[in-house]
C-alpha cells in the first residue's frame, strides 16, 4: 500500500505554494512572518525525511559510548548527568568518542535546519 502523499510531500507542496511570487504580494509587515513559516516548513520537511536508521545509529553509538542500553532520549538525559559529573572531561578515555558522537549529531541536525551551512566534503 502506497501512503502518498507523505508528510514530507505535503510540507514541500505547502512551501512551494508559499513561494517567492506569493511573498511579493504580501505587505511588508507580513512578509517576514511568511518567510519564517516557509523556513519552518522546510525544516519540518527535512526532519520528516530523516531516515529512522540514522536515529538508530545515533542511539546505538551513544549506547556503546555510555555502555548502557535504552531509548535515545533517556540516554541523552543520562549523558547530561555524566558530563556534569565530569565523566567525559578531556582527561577521560572516552572524551574523543563523545566529541565524535556530538560532532556527528551536530552535522545531522545542521543538515535538517540549515543544510547550506554544512561543511563541504
Amino acid at each position: 500500500m502506497d501512503d502518498r502523499p507523505t508528510a514530507a510531500d505535503l510540507l514541500e507542496t505547502a512551501s512551494r505554494l508559499l513561494g517567492d511570487k506569493r511573498l511579493e504580494d504580501l505587505p511588508d509587515d507580513r512578509r517576514y512572518d511568511a518567510l519564517m513559516i516557509a523556513n519552518a516548513r522546510a525544516i519540518a520537511g527535512r526532519m520528516a525525511q530523516l531516515d529512522s536508521a540514522e536515529v538508530e545509529k545515533e542511539r546505538d553509538r551513544l549506547a556503546v559510548l555510555m555502555d548502557v542500553g535504552g531509548e535515545l532520549e533517556s540516554l541523552k538525559r543520562e549523558l547530561i548527568k555524566k558530563i556534569r559529573s565530569g565523566a567525559y572531561d578531556p582527561a577521560s578515555r572516552q572524551y574523543a568518542e563523545l566529541w565524535e558522537w556530538l560532532y556527528a549529531v551536530t552535522l545531522r541536525r545542521l543538515g535538517e535546519s540549515n543544510p547550506r551551512a554544512l561543511p563541504r566534503r
